[in-house]
């Protein structure tokens, strides 16, 4: 692969199957895990005129990697993860065996190639990062928003928005902490978009299950999140039901205060960043509520995105299914020498 990438640079790799020969390559995934970083490079002792010399191959390009269920983490962590479904009867889709089929793709690439060559040098080099995203997240979104930004219209916040819907997902099917920062939020929408003070727990993932963009319709094995899954969710963070009062019935439930704690130290306060006085309001790659954008930006929950950063695991397992889909990689770099591979999230 180095060897390839090295010789014919720049180029896009598209691998195919990668599940089934990734997992037991250690070595070639340190090269597709080096390849992330525009400067990534492997040494490679290589005999030289009847001499052994050290030689540096690069490795970095876009990859687009395909497979079924999931592949290594440490290839999911440099992805922008596309999942993809089974068609529908009533749906359709033009096939490759169709005449004109990859003419059409053809001139697709065509056009984005004359596009990146006059736009290259207009493209912003720090768009404002959500800062919903974890520093890695926000690195592979880099070249993807610059392009949304330079699009202009709706692209900025549509781009934002998919972007923030895809890691939040991602990291809600990995049962990471951040599945319950996601959790959190949707439930501080929920009581803010009411008076009560206290919701039974029947309520609460009823709401949970119409959410069609998140995790929880579909929680486990595809049936809706249940209130004693509910209970083990908020578990890490203290939170537990207890028994409330609804009119002359009592039920159980969660009270609002309990969860002020969990809302003050996982999600984004507002107004924590004032602007400047005596100036403009500075440029905050990872602050888009204090952005540019962030009037076009509609918030993922009426109090503002929730924070996508930490890593480490939750006291539980939240029980949830782990990622089954990946896609490419993208160029930390402002440069976008390539053009990854489009999502689901139509952008």
């Amino acid at each position: 692969v180095f060897r390839t990438v090295e010789a014919l640079r720049p180029l896009t790799l598209l691998v195919d199957e990668a599940d089934s020969f990734l997992g037991d390559n250690e070595e070639l995934r340190g090269i597709l895990n080096s390849g992330f970083e525009k400067s990534g490079e492997v040494v490679r002792v290589v005999e030289m005129k009847e001499e052994w010399r050290p030689i540096r191959f690069a490795t970095f390009c876009p990859v687009a990697l395909a497979g079924i269920g999931a592949l290594p983490g440490t290839l999911e962590d440099r992805a922008v993860p596309v999942a993809l479904q089974r068609k529908a009867a009533a749906e359709t889709v033009m096939k490759l065996r169709t005449p004109g089929a990859r003419a059409a793709l053809h001139d697709l690439a065509r056009k984005l190639a004359r596009w990146a060559a006059d736009r290259r040098r207009y493209l912003p080099t720090d768009p404002a990062v959500p800062d919903a995203m974890g520093d890695r997240e926000g690195d592979i979104a880099v070249p993807l928003l610059a392009v949304a930004d330079d699009a202009g219209g709706e692209w900025p916040g549509r781009a934002r928005r998919a972007l923030l819907n895809i890691y939040g997902v991602r990291a809600a099917k990995e049962g990471t902490m951040e599945a319950g920062a996601l959790l959190l939020a949707d439930i501080k929408a929920l009581f803010n978009g009411t008076s009560a003070t206290q919701l039974p727990s029947a309520r609460i993932v009823e709401h949970l299950g119409t959410l069609e963009e998140r995790p929880w319709p579909e929680w486990r094995h595809g049936r809706p999140m249940t209130a004693p899954q509910l209970a083990r969710a908020l578990a890490p963070f203290g939170i537990r039901p207890g028994t409330i009062r609804t009119g002359r019935t009592t039920a159980k439930g969660y009270y609002k205060e309990s969860f002020a704690e969990a809302w003050t130290r996982y999600l984004p306060q507002e107004n924590s960043s004032p602007a400047r006085e005596g100036g403009s309001e500075p440029s905050h790659r990872h602050t888009l509520g204090n952005s540019r954008l962030s009037a076009e930006i509609p918030a993922v929950t009426p109090d503002g995105v929730l924070r996508i950063e930490n890593r480490a695991k939750a006291a539980e397992n939240l029980g949830c299914d782990g990622v089954t889909a990946s896609a490419p990689p993208n160029s930390p770099e402002g440069g976008c020498d390539g053009v990854a591979a489009g999502w689901s999230e139509s952008l």
